[in-house]
């Protein structure tokens, strides 16, 4: 009786899928799985020796998404932070993006439409630079990403904080474009271009620190080497690896 009280305290989502086998709600999603009860965490604090990852989605009718992540030692993603508003110039979204603790430690990365050049020869990367903060391209690949992204969430290697509202609720209505009659089925698949800010960034992320597993790479990562390094004390012999 506890056991079936449980299961239907579970969120409404969660409940139709598990309980009564219901995918009606997640039809047509483009993250898939992403599931509320497993990828949603209250809050997290980043660490200092955490990877940080801030990644930039631009607009100005559209809305300007900014993304902080935090990946720990357990190789878990965090989403812990969002900047999302539109109407906004660079140079305000740029003063309220470097109230963020880890500006100076993080990567960047953003959405490589920026780096297109205008008639006058700038473009809006240039100025963010202008305004103090550079961002670097980010892997735009689709298919690729989107597959990153559902690997993530399937393991549990990527979470998000409730705070950050706009990027939820982006993903929960993040759906593929539906087929036009007489459309067949396995052509190109893509997701509708709306309302998409804060899922692109998460692409974007996916395929930044996405490692597929080499079963030859043998070598020990530079953190493997530091820490054997501290272990023994001895000074480091580069030839060795």
């Amino acid at each position: 009786e506890d056991y079936v009280q449980e299961l239907m305290s579970l969120p409404e989502k969660i409940k139709k899928r598990f309980v009564f086998c219901s995918y009606d709600d997640f039809e047509g999603l483009v993250y898939n799985e992403f599931i509320e009860a497993f990828n949603v965490i209250n809050s997290y604090k980043p660490q200092e020796n955490d990877y940080h990852l801030h990644v930039l989605d631009y607009g100005f009718r559209n809305p300007t998404c900014i993304l902080f992540s935090a990946t720990n030692y357990d190789g878990e993603t965090i989403i812990y932070d969002e900047i999302y508003k539109a109407g906004t110039l660079i140079k305000d979204h740029a003063i309220e993006y470097k109230k963020n603790k880890f500006v100076t430690k993080a990567r960047r990365i953003a959405d490589p439409s920026i780096f297109k050049v205008e008639r006058d020869g700038e473009n809006v990367g240039m100025e963010w630079i202008k305004n103090g903060v550079a961002w670097q391209s980010a892997d735009n690949d689709v298919r690729q990403g989107i597959d990153r992204v559902n690997t993530l969430f399937k393991e549990r290697k990527l979470l998000i904080t409730r705070n950050c509202v706009k990027t939820l609720e982006e993903i929960g209505n993040y759906k593929w474009r539906e087929l036009k009659p007489g459309q067949i089925k396995n052509e190109y698949e893509e997701p509708v271009k709306k309302d998409d800010h804060a899922c692109d960034n998460i692409r974007y992320l996916a395929n930044e620190i996405f490692t597929p597993v080499k079963e030859d790479d043998t070598k020990p990562t530079e953190r493997e080497r530091a820490a054997e390094y501290a272990i023994q004390g001895g000074e480091f012999n580069e030839a060795s690896y």
